[in-house]
């Protein structure tokens, strides 16, 4: 199914398992977001496809606890949202968004493999796009917020610098 969403085929993806022991499945960042725009707009896929891609955009707007859990930055991307998007992370700095509205799939990588500034990247890339307040507590924590070390010292800061 992901070979399709992505326009690939199958054994062109190397397989790894990820720190949650899902299999994983590299590919390049381009096909990540086509399989998430597909996923935006199903209309091209075949029916019984296309009712499970709105039914898990539905359930994840829904339940956004449930994409990761209590005070992970998906699940307070998608509640600043409103609906209008929804997004999870994947291993080693990968995110990826789905934008039903705007018929749109969005992938990013970060190099070094930090979840923290992959976070701090898509929310960003959502408020440019207007899809979250950047003003909303959650997410100006995420686009711009203090680096604490083990006595919860500030010892600097993470910030978003993205232009689409």
């Amino acid at each position: 199914m992901l070979a399709d969403l992505a326009q690939m085929k199958a054994e062109e993806f190397p397989v790894g398992i990820d720190g949650c022991t899902a299999p994983n499945f590299a590919m390049p960042l381009s096909a990540l977001a086509l399989a998430f725009a597909q996923l935006a707009d199903p209309s091209r896929l075949a029916p019984k496809r296309a009712e499970a891609a709105r039914a898990l955009n539905a359930a994840a707007k829904e339940n956004p606890l449930y994409v990761s859990g209590t005070g992970r930055a998906c699940a307070a991307m998608i509640g600043a949202a409103k609906g209008m998007t929804t997004v999870k992370a994947g291993a080693e700095g990968v995110y990826g968004a789905v934008v039903p509205e705007k018929k749109l799939g969005i992938a990013l990588k970060m190099d070094d493999g930090a979840g923290r500034a992959a976070e701090c990247a898509m929310a960003a890339v959502l408020a440019q796009l207007g899809l979250v307040d950047a003003n909303e507590p959650a997410i100006a924590k995420l686009i711009e917020g203090p680096i604490l070390n083990t006595r919860k010292e500030t010892v600097g800061a993470i910030r978003a610098r993205v232009n689409l």
